[in-house]
């Protein structure tokens, strides 16, 4: 299946697709700007210039394509503090964008009203570094981004950053402890 869309302005783009397969995005020239293939489902987190795209989805051979597309334009939240606090509408996508200043431990975690959400850490040219409501990395200096997917209800959803300044001591031990604690549960 193909589907074609045009981006009025400098955006960043949020393309998903359900079911095993593979998606493809092309710019207007043809040229592929983005790729990504799994047997549950796809993702592709791009920065798009103003122009017209195309996302090319397809079932894995001998397979049929179950599922929906969905095209999310995101405009980035700078984190400015160690806390956002968002009302998010059902199914709405919310992108956090974060600068760490020099390499350290940076947690971040996400809480709402209802466990229905996904979240996924990228880094500045998109490439996925973790999925989850608490991850502790060791991330270098740069620009992060913040992918949180809201469940089915509105809620208020609250992500929280630490350790942006680069320090260790920046991210306090009981947060450290309780992400590592859920790292842990999750082998």
């Amino acid at each position: 299946e193909l589907f074609e869309f045009a981006i009025a302005e400098e955006s960043i783009a949020s393309i998903e697709a359900e079911g095993g397969g593979i998606l493809a995005l092309f710019d207007e020239r043809g040229s592929c700007v983005g790729a990504a293939a799994s047997t549950a489902g796809q993702a592709l987190l791009r920065s798009l210039v103003p122009g017209r795209y195309s996302a090319f989805v397809r079932p894995f051979e001998a397979q049929r394509r179950s599922g929906g597309v969905r095209l999310s334009v995101l405009k980035p939240m700078a984190v400015r503090g160690e806390s956002v606090a968002v009302l998010a509408t059902p199914g709405e996508r919310l992108l956090f964008r974060f600068d760490v200043a020099a390499a350290a431990p940076v947690g971040i975690g996400v809480s709402a009203q209802s466990e229905e959400l996904s979240a996924a850490l990228y880094d500045g040219t998109f490439s996925k570094l973790g999925e989850g409501g608490a991850l502790l990395r060791e991330l270098a200096a740069g620009t992060y981004y913040y992918l949180v997917g809201a469940g089915s209800s509105t809620q208020r959803i609250e992500a929280r950053f630490y350790g942006l300044g680069g320090s260790r001591s920046e991210t306090p031990s009981d947060v450290v402890e309780s992400y590592r604690d859920g790292m842990e549960e999750e082998r």
